[in-house]
């Protein structure tokens, strides 16, 4: 995929987005959502369903891909662009053969690492970006290792200077360009997102960090 879709990465959690998620997914469009997830960590088939049923048409017309938490099942049944897998999830093989047995060859698969060997694991099986996750402490993860921080993910890049790369974690508008500098090509957030009254400011700020941060990027001898 390119690494331009992964600049704006909100993730909406469905177990805190309210009876409406369409509306938070049309605020994140207008604040500059680049490519968006959808998950509930209460493994709700239900939730995710109603969610994906009521967003993917207007994701489509806008050209931001929609991408599924864990379920890869739901995200070919649905008709998504692609699926989020954690390291406790399906092998990345395993879910790329049966993206192809359904006839979704192009399935985006995106996979949650923290450690350089788990990032080239998942790419040299065919992952089409990585999420290092966490980069700073976060109360989202809060069963897993230590932050990958920024050395990790400067460890990362350095190990795999071309792939798609997107960053989630405790990551507000004040550190994304530490972040993107770091090596990000994005930023994924959750509980930055806010409500659905605050998302599009929310997105809005990361999105104008992001730029920022691209900026400082190109001016640098």
């Amino acid at each position: 995929m390119k690494r331009e879709a992964l600049a704006v990465y909100p993730v909406l959690d469905l177990e805190h987005a309210g009876e409406h998620p369409e509306a938070m997914v049309a605020a994140a469009l207008r604040g500059g959502a680049t490519i968006v997830q959808l998950r509930d960590k209460r493994d709700s088939a239900s939730s995710i369903v109603r969610a994906a049923k009521a967003t993917r048409l207007v994701l489509e017309k806008a050209g931001v891909p929609l991408i599924i938490n864990d379920r890869l099942d739901l995200a070919l049944s649905l008709g998504a662009d692609g699926v989020h897998l954690g390291q406790r999830d399906m092998p990345v093989a395993t879910a790329r053969e049966l993206a192809r047995a359904a006839g979704k060859p192009g399935l985006i698969i995106g996979v949650s690492v923290i450690t350089a060997a788990q990032a080239a694991a998942a790419l040299a099986a065919g992952a089409d970006y990585v999420s290092i996750s966490p980069i700073f402490a976060t109360t989202t993860k809060l069963d897993i290792e230590p932050p990958a921080g920024l050395e990790g993910l400067r460890a990362v890049r350095a190990a795999h200077p071309t792939a798609p790369i997107v960053a989630i974690g405790g990551i507000k508008p004040p550190r994304v360009a530490e972040v993107i500098i770091a090596g990000a090509d994005g930023v994924a957030f959750v509980s930055a997102l806010g409500d659905a009254g605050a998302a599009e400011a929310a997105v809005k700020a990361i999105a104008a960090a992001v730029a920022g941060a691209r900026g400082a990027e190109r001016s640098l001898p």
